[in-house]
């Protein structure tokens, strides 16, 4: 046989079993590839890993979360009214709904709307039900959206001078019967400021969120469009009071609203730490809602927010911060197509480190092993092919 036809016969066979080698070794980075998204998905369907929790470690909310969360859009005849609180209870709830674990159960939560929002029935909706049923390592969650108003603390004082400006904030929620100013029945059927923190303060739960979309001064003034409607009540029904404004930065102590109340031990000669509030407005500000919303605008993005794009760092866990760091601009940016028209959100926070609220929902958990497993088995296709 010529020389040449020989070189070209070894040059075939060591081809041949080059080829082959390669082969066995895709082989083998198919068989490795295939086995471990098998035992990811196994792991996952029985519930030994959860895709989230192991993988990617998100942080669970501290026990088992329970809120009471109240709206009131339609008051006592019709002057009052409101068009979007009933709006703004129910998308908090779903947003609480929608957290990946299922630590916000439909059973841990109470709504109360409209003329369910009594003052007696928002207090027992906190010191008996809610009370009876978390506890120390608890989340639990507040949620106001309504009218708000301010009194002087020498026309009615429910919870003692402990004002540094003289004035109560009060939640304005549903009143039994009609009110005028010859019948102020408003103040004995609103809750005051320091009313609410008594409240609060029977709960045993370490980790508190409050959160207020309301307005806490000033008399009614009608926006430059009607799709905007302040969260307050015309004069008589509310005392207009003079105040500097509080610097708006994220973390701010508030001098005369309602998180002063709500968190002073020196003024309240009680603990209290462990709460994070969050506030549409500053104490001499009012809150919002508009149409092209349909909800509370700083309710609107906090509630965009626990649904996920408040995640500022990308750890599948949603802290009442985060919620407050997100909502805070949006809010004020989103205001400045109206003139004149300024809200500028608040948070007191006393709360050491950040307090969980949420998880990402579910969907969007769901989604992040899967596109994981998409991606390895689009990686070994192209090897193939190649």
């Amino acid at each position: 046989m010529p020389r040449h036809d020989r070189r070209k016969e070894i040059k075939v066979a060591i081809k041949k079993i080059g080829g082959e080698i390669k082969m066995k070794r895709m082989r083998s980075k198919k068989a490795i590839t295939v086995a471990t998204v098998l035992c990811i998905c196994l792991l996952i369907g029985t519930g030994q890993v959860s895709a989230t929790e192991e993988l990617f470690s998100p942080k669970h909310i501290n026990g088992e979360g329970y809120a009471v969360i109240v709206g009131v859009a339609n008051y006592y005849g019709t002057a009052n009214d409101l068009n979007y609180p009933d709006n703004d209870a129910i998308d908090m709830k779903n947003a609480l709904l929608s957290s990946a674990y299922g630590e916000w159960k439909e059973e841990n939560i109470k709504v109360l709307l409209d003329s369910e929002a009594t003052k007696d029935n928002i207090k027992d909706a906190i010191e008996i039900w809610l009370d009876t049923r978390e506890g120390e390592g608890d989340t639990v969650l507040f949620f106001y959206s309504g009218h708000g108003v301010c009194f002087p603390e020498s026309l009615y004082n429910p919870d003692g001078n402990d004002e540094t400006e003289g004035y109560d904030e009060y939640l304005f929620v549903y009143q039994p019967h009609e009110c005028t100013s010859a019948d102020p029945c408003y103040i004995n059927d609103a809750i005051a400021d320091g009313e609410l923190d008594s409240y609060l303060d029977n709960l045993e739960s370490h980790n508190i969120v409050v959160i207020i979309d309301s307005c806490f001064s000033g008399g009614m003034t009608k926006a430059a469009d009607l799709a905007l409607t302040p969260k307050t009540l015309p004069a008589p029904y509310m005392a207009i009071r003079d105040g500097t404004k509080t610097l708006p930065e994220l973390h701010v102590d508030i001098i005369d609203g309602f998180a002063e109340d709500l968190l002073s031990a020196v003024t309240k000669d009680i603990g209290q730490l462990y709460r994070v509030v969050l506030m549409a407005c500053d104490d001499i500000e009012y809150s919002y809602e508009t149409f092209g919303l349909q909800n509370g605008v700083f309710t609107y993005y906090v509630v965009e927010g626990l649904y996920g794009a408040a995640d500022a760092n990308s750890d599948l866990t949603l802290t009442a911060e985060e919620a407050f760091n997100y909502a805070n601009p949006k809010t004020i940016s989103y205001l400045t197509s109206w003139p004149l028209i300024v809200q500028t959100p608040q948070l007191y926070d006393n709360y050491d480190g950040e307090l969980a609220v949420s998880q990402v929902p579910e969907f969007t958990t769901i989604a992040i092993p899967v596109a994981a497993i998409l991606g390895l088995v689009f990686l070994f296709s192209r090897r193939k092919r190649k």
